[in-house]
């Protein structure tokens, strides 16, 4: 077993699970404590331990209490811990302990302010002094431990790191200049200098009184300058609203890496001398934030710091810089020591030296040109008054703007101090702003750095951890607006926090809302005025060229070739070169993929409402001929084109051009850019009356399973227009949307249908006319209409036929496949279906093309060809899920759910059925709710979930009736006879087989018999009525030469062989069960066993034995994937 020594609070041997183990008194745990501390390989006299531990007692007794105190720790230990040597006692054993725990992995004890606790008085003198020590030992060595990992953290950037273990290491050592210096930084970054500085003032104040010792200069000068307000930065969300009573502190992630690049330049300062290093990174990625971090950081670890930022309106005025940098140094102690004379030349280009030290002389007149070194030297002549021995930093933000002359003193000013221990930390914007900074050729001017921290984009994860920490305890984005925030930010800090202000001000009218909903996000949404200062800064001196090339950009939201840049504005090329690498050069456009785009949603955005009226729709005009005209037969060009003209208030050139491009989008499976098209033209131009276009809105719909919706639009176009053959179009678009969402009774639907096709045939459109035609094939299956599906199937053939038109050929032949499929002839149907999917693909109709994929893997599951159905079921998936219709993938995942089953494969089926099941639930249809349930039944039943299956089907079997559609409640009440079987229940069996069999007699014998059926039929009557009647039904059933899945069929020949053998007439090995194993169908294997059916030989007949197990026997190498533990087949609970 293994323990850990507790010597931090109350000392006990812990085990495994953390409980104190029990060894009788407190002095056996100060010997364990002593023999892990101080013994551990090597010879302890026993007369030693008797006199720290039991100095008051006889030597006798003292043996005794010894030798007990030793064999209590063998019996915790194990004997071989503690060796005996003569009168020696080694201890050999491995404890570790909690400080081992704090050095090695950081895990602090709970009581680290108190080892060995309640230990005092234990003994006698001699172990209260080793007690002493001891403790002190401790203390040190924990404070080590605190102190390296504090600083290990520090070196790697790891801020919260930091403050973390000065927490831990101010409670073990309160009198800890290092722990009080982090927990001082740690305040003054949140902004609370007075905390801060009220903690320096009283560890100050207890290094004298307690320790007796001058507290270190680099203490009283931190404190003076806190005192002062010279720290007292308070680092706030600029964005949060004015009323704001409280404005928590700056949000700083993600530059941890950054952070310790600068904290190795500054641990090379005092063996390299100067350093300089540079960060580089474009507005808003957080440079000063870095840089206030880093040099907040340094001036709390007591060292001189100098904070100077250069100011954008400081840029032409000379020396502004410097005079700030003068102004800085002031405010340090001593700096009114520094020689009256350079003070005095300090003045002269930062007069408001005078207030912070009189007396300062006039400088005396010199040469214009001497200025500059003069003032250099005062620069010199004041830090070596102020600074000290140890290492200083000196800060230069937003190098951008310095101005030339504060450039030329401060490179003065460095080379003098070039043996110094100084680091020079400057920020600058990337690329052309790096060049400012860097030396020039001459060498005569400008700095020169030795390391060079470029600050990219935060990763997606800081983004979030960004808002996270700026929300609080306020209300948060949910997920979806989150990610839109994090796509829209592209990783700059400001950019965050200027989105989440805006989303907390606006909520739906903000850019994430707009831009969430698809809208055009430029022109719908206005930048807030903070946004727009920055943007106008990143903008200024731009070339006409350039604005131009900038608003063309803006105006079409997306990435266009620099040749077709120069075409649209009648810019020669290079004119169009040079300006487009003016706007490279400034950050604001990208290269992609041969193109030039805007960086960011929000620039854009800027940019768009800068520009004139007339000018966005000159500009909106021409973006969206270019679009038509190279449209070809692309439907998101069209599209695009529409909002364009749109936007150029050419009403009538948006909805003409929108017609074409939202049909095209339909045939080619995209209907929800179709639907979200014609409503976004809608909500522009506030007209959404034309007809032609409510009935595009309608079909989008329907394609993607919104039959509700559907509806809707087709009931609004009655009264719009009398053109037939829109009113035919929309009769077969509001028929086919009732029927997929069973919004009325299928009489009804049929009604509508056959006047769909009265109006097609009116209008002569073939089109349509197939479509009514396939529409009432499927309401006359759903009512055993055996008739009109062969007149169907005949008409469909008839206009296949005498077709004008190429267009019709593949709906025509998918309509006869369906016709010959349901009748039962599935080799038929699948070449049909096979013929309309080639036909649709080279017609590029995707979204009729995945209805025939779905006809031609039904068929060929059927005839047992289940890896082609398989594939023709995932082509059409993926079609259905381009065109986000939930209703086609939930089909289509039911289909592929059945491959599985048969197979075995039943972990995959249950993931299928879920997937069906939850896309039943977003476009809602009672039949194929009821179709889903009852095939979950099944698959539970397969599972041994016999509680679930007995759910579902309560359910399933209800919607049936109330449907009143014969073929869904006979299936219902045949899986309601298979559960039966399986659980062993006869009786009920037979009474749900019964009403199963009487109620398809009632449907006058047109409805065509599944495999489960008639094998459940037949399992019936020889049950019931013996084995001549079920002889004589068998010979009915195959006198009507119905065509099974092949699944079934072979099912059905094994239950024959089965009977037979029953009944002392069937062969004596099964030849059928052989067969399903070398298809593969295991599952059929599988579903026969459990409900008892089961020929003799291979597969054990024992029915105590588990089906699954009685397979695998047979059939070692069989693929069967069950699940490992119990599921909920449908997950209806999570």
């Amino acid at each position: 077993m293994s323990y850990t020594l507790r010597l931090f609070g109350l000392p006990a041997l812990l085990g495994a699970d953390g409980v104190a183990q029990s060894l009788r008194t407190r002095k056996h745990v100060a010997l364990l404590v002593y023999l892990v501390l101080d013994g551990v390989d090597r010879s302890t006299p026993r007369e030693h331990l008797i006199e720290l531990f039991w100095p008051d007692v006889p030597s006798s007794k003292g043996r005794h209490s010894l030798a007990q105190a030793l064999s209590a720790i063998r019996r915790q230990l194990g004997a071989a811990a503690l060796h005996r040597l003569g009168r020696t006692v080694v201890f050999v054993g491995r404890v570790p302990t909690d400080l081992e725990a704090l050095e090695d992995d950081g895990k602090v004890p709970v009581e680290l302010q108190h080892p060995l606790r309640g230990l005092d008085h234990l003994a006698g003198p001699s172990f209260e002094h080793w007690l002493d020590s001891t403790r002190e030992r401790l203390r040190r060595r924990a404070r080590d431990a605190l102190t390296r990992q504090l600083e290990i953290a520090r070196s790697n950037g790891d801020g919260a790191a930091v403050h973390e273990r000065a927490v831990h290491l101010y409670r073990a050592d309160p009198l800890s200049d290092t722990a009080v210096q982090a927990l001082c930084e740690r305040m003054l970054n949140d902004g609370d200098a007075a905390t801060a500085a009220a903690l320096v003032r009283r560890h100050i104040q207890r290094l004298r009184e307690d320790a007796g010792v001058q507290p270190p200069s680099g203490l009283r000068r931190l404190l003076h300058l806190m005192e002062r307000g010279h720290l007292a930065t308070r680092r706030v969300d600029r964005s949060a609203p004015r009323a704001s009573s409280y404005r928590p502190p700056e949000v700083f992630v993600g530059r941890a890496p950054q952070l310790s690049r600068l904290e190795r330049q500054w641990t090379d300062v005092p063996t390299a001398g100067r350093r300089a290093c540079l960060v580089v990174g474009t507005a808003g990625m957080g440079k000063s934030s870095l840089l206030s971090r880093f040099s907040t950081s340094v001036a709390s670890r007591s060292a001189i710091v100098w904070e100077v930022k250069s100011q954008e309106i400081g840029r032409n005025i000379p020396f502004a810089t410097v005079s700030d940098f003068i102004l800085a140094l002031a405010q340090y102690p001593g700096a009114g020591e520094t020689d009256a004379r350079w003070l005095a030349e300090a003045s002269r280009v930062a007069p408001g030296l005078r207030a912070w030290h009189s007396g300062i002389p006039d400088p005396p007149p010199v040469p214009a040109d001497a200025v500059r070194l003069r003032v250099a030297e005062a620069l010199v002549r004041i830090i070596q008054v102020v600074g000290d021995p140890g290492p200083m930093l000196l800060v230069l933000d937003d190098l951008e703007f310095l101005d030339p002359a504060s450039r030329d003193i401060l490179h003065l000013l460095l080379r003098r101090l070039e043996r110094s221990s100084l680091l020079v930390v400057g920020s600058a914007r990337s690329a052309g702003d790096q060049a400012l900074v860097h030396a020039e050729l001459d060498g005569s001017r400008g700095l020169s750095w030795d390391d060079v921290v470029t600050l990219g984009p935060l990763a997606s994860e800081h983004v979030r951890e960004m808002v996270a920490r700026l929300c609080g305890p306020g209300p948060v984005p949910e997920p979806a607006i989150l990610d839109t925030m994090v796509e829209l930010a592209q990783g700059n800090p400001y950019l965050v926090e200027m989105l989440l202000s805006d989303w907390r001000r606006q909520s739906e009218e903000s850019l994430v809302s707009v831009y969430r909903r698809g809208a055009d996000a430029a022109s719908r949404w206005r930048p807030p005025a903070t946004m727009n200062k920055a943007f106008e800064r990143q903008h200024r001196g731009l070339s006409a060229e350039s604005d131009r090339v900038l608003s063309l950009l803006a105006v079409a939201g997306r990435r266009l070739p620099a040749r077709e840049v120069g075409e649209l504005l009648a810019l020669d090329g290079a004119v169009a070169d040079a300006a487009a690498m003016q706007l490279l050069d400034r950050g604001i456009v990208r290269v992609e993929e041969g193109g030039l785009q805007i960086k960011n949603q929000l620039h854009r955005s800027y940019v768009y409402h800068a520009m004139a009226e007339d000018t966005r729709r000159y500009l909106h005009g021409k973006v969206a001929d270019v679009l038509a005209e190279a449209a070809e037969e692309g439907f998101q060009d069209l599209l695009e084109a529409a909002h364009h003209y749109v936007r150029s208030a050419d009403k009538t050139r948006a909805a003409d051009t929108l017609v074409v491009g939202a049909e095209t989008a339909i045939n080619r499976g995209a209907p929800k850019e179709a639907a979200r098209a014609i409503e976004d033209v809608g909500a522009e131009t506030g007209d959404c009356r034309r007809s032609d276009l409510t009935l595009l809105l309608a079909e989008a719909f329907l394609w993607q399973g919104l039959h509700v919706q559907a509806v809707k639009q087709i009931q609004v176009i009655r009264t719009m227009t009398t053109d037939l053959s829109v009113r035919a179009r929309a009769k077969a678009v509001g028929a086919e949307a009732m029927y997929r969402g069973r919004l009325a009774a299928n009489a009804e639907i049929g009604d509508q249908a056959k006047a769909a096709l009265s109006l097609a045939e009116q209008a002569n459109d073939a089109n349509l006319v197939v479509r009514a035609l396939q529409l009432i094939a499927e309401i006359a299956h759903d009512a055993a209409d055996q008739a009109t599906i062969d007149n169907v199937q005949s008409t469909a053939c008839s206009i296949e036929l005498t077709a004008q038109s190429r267009e019709v050929l593949p709906v025509a032949a998918a309509t006869q496949g369906y016709c010959m499929m349901i009748s039962g002839h599935h080799r038929e149907a699948a070449d049909r279906f096979s013929e309309s999917v080639r036909g649709l693909r080279q017609q590029r109709r995707e979204t009729e093309l995945r209805r025939a994929l779905n006809g031609l893997g039904i068929c060929l599951t059927n005839i047992g060809d289940l890896s082609q159905a398989t594939a023709a079921f995932e082509d059409a998936l993926r079609l259905a899920e381009q065109a986000g219709d939930p209703y086609a993938q939930s089909i289509l995942w039911d289909n592929l759910a059945v491959i599985h089953e048969d197979m075995g494969k039943l972990v995959d089926a249950v993931d299928a059925r879920r997937r069906a099941y939850k896309l039943s639930l977003e476009s809602p249809s009672p039949k194929r709710h009821c179709e889903i349930l009852t095939n979950a039944a099944l698959l539970a039943a397969m599972l041994g979930e016999s509680r679930q299956a007995s759910s579902y089907l309560m359910e399933s079997t209800e919607l049936a009736r109330t449907l009143g559609i014969p073929g869904l409640l006979i299936t219902s009440l045949v899986a309601c006879c298979d559960l039966a079987l399986t659980n062993g229940e006869v009786d009920s069996a037979w009474r749900w087989a019964k009403e199963a069999v009487e109620l398809a007699k009632l449907s006058g014998g047109a409805w065509r018999p599944i495999g489960d059926f008639t094998r459940i039929q037949l399992h019936y009557t020889w049950a019931t009525m013996g084995y001549s009647a079920y002889r004589e039904v068998r010979e009915t059933t195959q006198a009507r030469g119905l065509s099974f899945r092949l699944t079934h069929q072979l099912e059905l020949e094994a239950f024959h062989e089965w009977v037979q053998q029953k009944e002392g007439a069937g062969p004596s090995t099964s030849k059928v069960v052989p067969k399903l194993a070398a298809t593969q169908l295991y599952g059929s294997i599988l579903r026969l066993a459990s409900v008892g059916i089961c020929p003799n030989g291979p597969v054990s007949t024992d029915q105590r034995i588990p089906s699954e197990l009685r397979v695998r026997s047979a059939f070692p190498s069989c693929q069967l994937r069950l699940p490992t533990a119990p599921v909920d087949v449908l997950q209806r609970g999570a």
